[in-house]
């Protein structure tokens, strides 16, 4: 009987500290989520120069993005879809012409080495030029990445795949490709294609 009073007791107050814990870090723990996103949606919309509160109204949530008069230059929002070994997430932004202005990777837990390359950024110095001394320039945004921006529905099956990560490559495309169409749809009011 003394040894279930003893573990009742300890498990009482693991969940009491658990508690306690969550109810101190959760505001925390939102308000970067919320920080990450909003980076998310500047990065993926660069031209931006203010973004509205997610719309929600929709089957798919969005910023709008406005320059400096107020006027609006794009809109973002996020797909996802299976990559090869996860569910890859990703914020994508476009202008009004439905021109990808970039694509930025939340969430992904592709192959170490291979998949994960959607996020690699290459870099710019070499170890030469550390040991020199020589002052190394900010990494950018990861290549494969950055290949999107420009690119529309038709013309972004021309982006490079990583090497040894073609299905991480082409799920990346159908994610960023198919959103787009169902984004364009929800705007227009037109009803999705189905098939």
């Amino acid at each position: 009987m003394r040894l279930i009073v003893v573990l009742a007791s300890v498990c009482i107050a693991a969940a009491l500290l658990l508690g306690v814990t969550y109810s101190l870090t959760s505001g925390r723990i939102q308000l970067q989520e919320q920080q990450a996103e909003k980076a998310a949606v500047l990065c993926a919309l660069p031209v931006a120069e203010k973004i509205s509160a997610q719309i929600t109204d929709k089957p798919i949530p969005y910023y709008e993005g406005y320059d400096a008069s107020g006027g609006v230059v794009g809109y973002a929002f996020t797909g996802s879809g299976k990559g090869y070994s996860s569910t890859i997430k990703i914020m994508i932004g476009v202008d009004e012409d439905m021109t990808i202005q970039g694509i930025k990777i939340l969430s992904q837990q592709e192959t170490p080495g291979l998949g994960d390359k959607v996020d690699e950024v290459k870099s710019t110095g070499t170890l030469w030029d550390l040991l020199r001394g020589k002052k190394i320039p900010p990494a950018g945004r990861p290549w494969f990445q950055e290949q999107f921006a420009g690119k529309n529905t038709e013309t972004v099956n021309e982006i490079t795949f990583i090497t040894g990560a073609t299905i991480t490559s082409k799920a990346v495309l159908d994610i960023v490709k198919s959103t787009i169409e169902e984004f364009r749809d929800q705007l227009t009011g037109r009803e999705p294609a189905t098939g």
